[in-house]
């Protein structure tokens, strides 16, 4: 049987739920990993820049989200 259509306020609700859980976290810890660097250009700066907060904060939100498919390994 097909599964009835969710109510806005139950969408809603749905939404208020997931935003108090890991995968949320996860993006937020990522978002503001994003904020703290500069944002990239078409000149030399970019590549003598840090970047490596930005690229482990990546990681761990792919990895805390469990994102099918990835092959990467930790190297520490």
């Amino acid at each position: 049987m097909p599964k009835a259509k969710l109510s806005d306020e139950e969408k809603q609700a749905q939404f208020d739920t997931w935003k108090e859980g890991a995968e949320w976290l996860a993006i937020a810890k990522f978002m503001g990993a994003r904020e703290k660097i500069k944002p990239l250009e078409m000149g030399s700066t970019d590549i003598s820049d840090n970047y490596q907060p930005y690229l482990d904060a990546l990681f761990e939100m792919v990895q805390d989200l469990k994102v099918p498919g990835r092959k990467a390994k930790t190297y520490e």
